[in-house]
């Protein structure tokens, strides 16, 4: 398979790129892999004819640009439980196996990592948890480009002076923050709230519901 890094592809040199990535599909047999964020934007140079097979990556929410006499046939995946994250993990990073398993499953829980992701800090040379904790959350905020940036700070909840309704619900975004992953793969869950996780009217019902199957 021929891989394309998409991000270094500019829309000046974009006809050429596809050209040489085209010429290469056909003297290697290779089939190609595109990433839907960049394709989505522009159209295919319908002059230069196209390898029959062809791949592209995306959300599960966003789609491309149709092409004509292109058969598009879209798969969806669902989404990684948490063993198949662990799985994953020990596979791309063989180092996870010398983390601290306990440290490092609770990583799983709370932060689940795109494939992508996990290529990324398989490159990086990391040895303890919270390394790998942190080079997510770094790889998180490149994501969202110039839509927001991090504010560092030292303080702690300890430090908040809010009234206790307050203090309760901040309570209530951290919790669906730290356990939404897991919890939303339970399907008993998932089929009470059937405008999905997003819904915030459901927060309280939903914690509550959560802790009565917890302690089951």
């Amino acid at each position: 398979m021929l891989v394309i890094d998409n991000e270094q592809i500019d829309l000046a040199s974009w006809p050429l790129v596809y050209l040489h990535v085209q010429r290469q599909a056909l003297l290697g047999g290779y089939a190609v892999l595109w990433e839907e964020r960049f394709l989505k934007t522009i159209s295919w140079p319908g002059s230069t004819p196209a390898f029959r097979l062809q791949f592209v990556i995306g959300e599960i929410n966003e789609s491309i640009i149709p092409v004509q006499n292109v058969i598009d046939l879209r798969i969806d995946l669902p989404p990684m439980n948490e063993e198949i994250s662990f799985y994953l993990w020990t596979k791309i990073v063989p180092a996870s196996t010398s983390w601290n398993q306990d440290e490092f499953k609770s990583m799983v829980r709370r932060q689940r990592a795109t494939i992508g992701q996990m290529i990324s800090v398989s490159k990086k040379e990391i040895t303890t948890v919270n390394e790998v904790a942190e080079q997510l959350r770094i790889l998180s905020r490149q994501e969202l480009g110039d839509l927001a940036r991090p504010i560092d700070s030292s303080f702690s909840w300890n430090d908040l002076v809010i009234s206790e309704s307050l203090r309760n619900s901040l309570d209530d975004f951290y919790f669906e923050a730290s356990e939404r992953s897991v919890i939303w793969e339970n399907e008993e869950i998932s089929r009470l709230f059937p405008l999905g996780r997003g819904c915030w009217l459901y927060s309280l019902a939903y914690r509550v519901q959560v802790k009565q199957w917890q302690h089951r």
